[in-house]
């Protein structure tokens, strides 16, 4: 397997696993399912430490046997996309920041 395509992997990895554990757009499905699943169950819809164990394995079992085109595409559009959220939290911690420093009021 690619070095890149691993570093792909992770990063789709860690964003579907924060889809699946604490993103607003499934919180409707998580919520139903919560309370049809054991106690047990229902505690990994909410913990990314072992949301992120299934969702990795799975991540990966794709990685190593599935066409090599989509996977590409998927785990890359992913990746994007957690590396965006990153990269957003970080220039807002930056901005509130700096206008605290100022004793600016942030627009």
């Amino acid at each position: 397997m690619a070095p890149l395509l691993v570093v792909l992997l992770v990063g789709a990895t860690i964003r579907l696993t924060r889809l699946i554990t604490a993103d607003a757009l499934l919180e409707r499905p998580r919520s139903w399912l919560e309370k049809r699943l054991p106690e047990s169950l229902a505690y990994l819809l909410r913990c990314d430490w072992c949301m992120s164990v299934w969702v990795g394995l799975a991540v990966f079992i794709l990685g190593r046997y599935a066409p090599d085109t989509p996977v590409w595409i998927v785990a890359g559009a992913l990746t994007a996309s957690q590396v965006t959220g990153w990269s957003m939290v970080v220039s807002t911690a930056i901005e509130v920041e700096l206008y605290e420093d100022d004793d600016v009021p942030a627009p």
